[in-house]
C-alpha cells in the first residue's frame, strides 16, 4: 500500500489519559506530549453543567425574533440518540434534543471549539484547532479529559472522529511535508498516522475533516486538492472522491464534511457549491442538493453563506449549518424539512424584532410585543409561534400609525393598548389587528396599566405623573408632581405594574440623579419605595421595566446594568440573574418584562433584539 500506517505505543502516555478518564490523575502532575504529532495528554478540569438553557427556532420557541444560536456557529455533532452539538463563537457548546428542546450548556475552557464529534457511548469530543487542545466531555457533561497541543510544532488541528472501537483520529492539515491523520487507542497509545507521499494514491493534502463510517471505513476530507479520500479500517487506501476542483458533478470546491447513511450512501458537504453530493460506496455520483441563495430570506434548502457543517442524524435525516446562523434540516433525499435560527439576528420579516420594547400577555397566554425599531406590535403564541401584527411598520400620526411605542396592555376581551408618546396618545386595537380608537390629551404617556377592578393607569413622563383613568379613557384622578427624592415625586416616570390588590408600582428612574421603585395603593397613596442609583444588589441604574407575579413578587428589568431583579412585596431583593451579553440568559438592554399565571417570565432584550423566557427563578425556558 502507499500510504503508510505506522504502529507506535506510548505506554506513558496512555496510562496518564486511562487515569484522567478513570478521575485519579488529579494531583499527580500527568502530561505527556507527543512530540511530533502536535498532541498532548494534560490533566483534566471537571466542568459540568445541569443549567436549562432557552429553545430559540425561529418558529415555536423562544427566544422569540432571534436565531437560537446567538454566538455564531463553529461546528456540528449529533450523537447516537439524536442529541444535537452547537459550538458558537462565544465559547460555549450548546445541547438540544431533536425537536430542537434545549438541554444544557458546557462553557469550553478554552474559549472555542472548531470541530466537535461523539463516540458510540455519548462522549463529546471538542477540538480547538489553534490552540491544538481536544477535551474530552462524557454524556453528563463533566470534562473528563484533555489533550494539550504540543507548542513545537506549528500544527493547528482539524476535525476528529472515533471508530467502533473507541480509537480516535485526528486531521493535522498543517504538517506540509506530511499531511496526516493521526490515531490513538481510547487509553490515548499511539498507533500510529495515516499519511501517503505527495502524487501517490492517498495522499492527503490538506486534510481538514475525518469521518468514520459504521463498518469503520476511513473518509478524510482534504481541502487542498478537492478530494474525499477513503481508506478501509486497517488504513488501506481505497479510492477518492473527487477529480478536480470545478462545479460540476462529482467536483468539488472547498468540500469540509461527509457522511454516510446505513445503505452506505456517501454525502458530501461541498460549501463553495452551495451544494451536498451524494456518491455510492464504489464513488459514483447519484446526485445533489442545494443551492446558494439568490435574495433574502433565503428560499427553503438553499444558503445564504457556503455551509460548513453537515451530520446525518439517527432518523436518516441531516442538518446542515451556514455562516448565516441557521441548521437547516432535510430528509434523506435532500427535500427540506424545517429552518431552526433566524436568516438575521432582528429584521423587519413577519415576525422578527428590531427594538422589542413592551410586552403584554393575554388571558390565554398569548405573547405582545411592542417593537419600537420595526414601529408596530407583533403578536405570538404561547408556543412562541408568530400569529400576526399591526401598526404600518412606519413612522406615522395617524389611526393605527405610530410616531414611537412603549408599554402594552390587554383588557379580557382581548383588546390591545398600546401608549404611543411621540403621539402622545393610548390608541386601541381589537383581537384582530383592526384599529379601533384612540384616547389623547397625554403628555408623553410612556405606560399603561390595566387596572384589574377596571380601568387604566398611565404613566406620563411629560408631567412626571400617574393618571387613574376609567374603562372608557376619561381620567378620574391623578397623583404624582416632578421631584428628585420627596415621596411620591417623580424624576422620570416610564411605567410601571399592579399586583393582585391593585397596589400600583411605578419606575422612576434618572440615571443622573436616582432610581426606584415607588410603591402606591390602588388610590395612589405613597406606601414607600426602594432602590437606589448604582451597581450592587437592590441598585438600579436604568430601570426600564417592572411586573409582579401573582405571589406579588417583583421583577425589575435594568436596561444598564443588562439584568433583572426580583424582590418580594417589601422590597427585599431575592435574587438576580443576567449579564452583559447576546448568549442564552445574558441581555443586552433589557426594557419591557411580563408574568404569565404560572410565574413564567418573559423580557424584552432590546439590543439583541429578541424575547427570552424564564421560570420565577431566572433559568431560561424552552417549549
Amino acid at each position: 500500500m502507499a500510504q503508510t500506517f505506522k504502529y507506535r505505543r506510548v505506554l506513558e502516555a496512555g496510562l496518564c489519559l486511562l487515569f484522567l478518564i478513570l478521575g485519579s490523575a488529579a494531583g499527580s502532575g500527568c502530561s505527556m506530549v507527543f512530540r511530533g504529532l502536535g498532541l498532548a495528554v494534560g490533566t483534566a478540569g471537571v466542568s459540568s453543567s445541569t443549567s436549562q438553557l432557552t429553545q430559540s427556532l425561529s418558529g415555536p420557541g423562544f427566544p422569540l425574533g432571534r436565531n437560537w444560536n446567538t454566538g455564531g456557529y463553529n461546528a456540528l455533532a449529533v450523537d447516537a440518540t439524536g442529541n444535537i452539538y452547537t459550538a458558537t463563537n462565544d465559547g460555549k457548546i450548546q445541547k438540544h434534543d431533536s425537536t430542537g428542546k434545549h438541554l444544557s450548556e458546557l462553557v469550553l475552557p478554552t474559549g472555542r471549539a472548531d470541530y466537535l464529534t461523539t463516540d458510540r457511548s455519548g462522549n463529546l469530543y471538542a477540538v480547538d484547532s489553534h490552540q491544538r487542545i481536544v477535551t474530552i466531555y462524557d454524556p453528563s457533561g463533566n470534562q473528563v479529559a484533555s489533550w494539550l497541543g504540543d507548542p513545537t510544532p506549528n500544527n493547528d488541528l482539524g476535525g476528529i472522529a472515533v471508530n467502533s472501537q473507541g480509537n480516535i483520529y485526528v486531521a493535522e492539515p498543517w504538517l506540509f511535508s506530511n499531511p496526516q491523520v493521526t490515531i490513538l487507542d481510547s487509553s490515548g497509545s499511539l498507533l500510529g498516522q495515516i499519511s501517503s507521499p505527495w502524487g501517490s494514491p492517498g495522499y492527503l493534502s490538506f486534510p481538514t475533516a475525518v469521518y468514520i463510517d459504521s463498518a469503520d471505513q476511513i473518509y478524510v476530507v482534504c481541502g487542498g486538492n478537492s478530494t474525499v479520500q477513503i481508506f478501509d479500517s486497517n488504513g488501506n487506501f481505497l479510492r477518492k472522491l473527487g477529480t478536480s476542483s470545478g462545479s460540476g458533478p462529482g467536483q468539488f470546491n472547498s468540500p469540509t464534511a461527509v457522511s454516510v447513511d446505513s445503505q452506505g450512501v456517501i454525502s458530501v458537504l461541498d460549501s463553495f457549491n452551495y451544494r451536498i453530493q451524494k456518491f455510492d460506496q464504489n464513488g459514483n455520483f447519484l446526485s445533489q442538493w442545494g443551492s446558494q441563495a439568490t435574495a433574502w430570506p433565503a428560499a427553503p434548502g438553499t444558503f445564504l453563506s457556503p455551509p460548513s457543517a453537515l451530520v446525518a442524524e439517527p432518523s436518516g435525516q441531516f442538518l446542515v449549518m451556514d455562516g448565516s446562523g441557521t441548521l437547516q434540516r432535510f430528509d434523506s433525499s435532500g427535500n427540506w424539512i424545517e429552518l431552526w435560527g433566524s436568516q438575521t439576528s432582528g429584521g423587519s420579516a413577519p415576525g422578527q424584532l428590531s427594538r422589542p420594547i413592551g410586552i403584554a400577555l393575554d388571558s390565554s397566554g398569548n405573547i405582545f410585543v411592542s417593537d419600537m425599531g420595526n414601529y408596530r406590535v407583533e403578536k405570538y403564541g404561547p408556543a412562541g409561534n408568530f400569529l400576526g401584527n399591526f401598526g404600518t411598520g412606519s413612522y406615522g400620526a395617524g389611526n393605527g400609525s405610530f410616531n414611537s411605542i412603549g408599554a402594552l396592555a390587554v383588557d379580557p376581551t382581548g383588546n390591545v393598548y398600546v401608549a404611543d408618546p411621540g403621539n402622545q396618545v393610548i390608541q386601541i386595537f381589537d383581537s384582530n389587528f383592526s384599529f379601533l380608537y384612540q384616547w389623547s390629551g397625554f403628555n408623553y404617556p410612556y405606560g399603561i396599566m390595566l387596572n384589574p377592578a377596571g380601568g387604566f393607569y398611565v404613566a406620563e413622563e411629560g408631567n412626571n405623573d400617574v393618571l387613574m383613568l376609567d374603562s372608557s379613557g376619561t381620567t378620574t384622578s391623578q397623583w404624582g408632581a416632578p421631584g428628585t427624592a420627596g415621596n411620591g415625586q417623580f424624576n422620570y416616570v416610564q411605567g410601571g405594574a399592579l399586583d393582585q390588590s391593585g397596589n400600583v408600582y411605578v419606575i422612576d428612574c434618572d440615571s443622573n440623579n436616582d432610581c426606584r421603585i415607588q410603591k402606591f395603593d390602588s388610590q395612589g397613596n405613597f406606601i414607600f419605595q426602594w432602590g437606589s442609583l448604582g451597581t450592587g444588589p437592590g441598585q438600579f441604574m436604568a430601570i426600564r421595566g417592572v411586573a409582579v407575579d401573582l405571589s406579588g413578587n417583583v421583577y425589575v428589568t435594568d436596561a444598564m446594568n443588562n439584568n433583572v431583579q426580583k424582590f418580594d412585596s417589601s422590597g427585599n431583593l431575592l435574587l438576580s440573574w443576567g449579564n452583559s451579553g447576546s448568549n442564552f440568559a445574558l441581555l443586552h438592554e433589557p426594557y419591557g418584562i411580563a408574568v404569565d399565571a404560572t410565574g413564567n417570565v418573559y423580557v424584552a432584550d432590546a439590543q439583541n433584539r429578541r424575547v427570552l423566557k424564564f421560570d420565577s427563578s431566572g433559568n431560561p425556558l424552552f417549549q
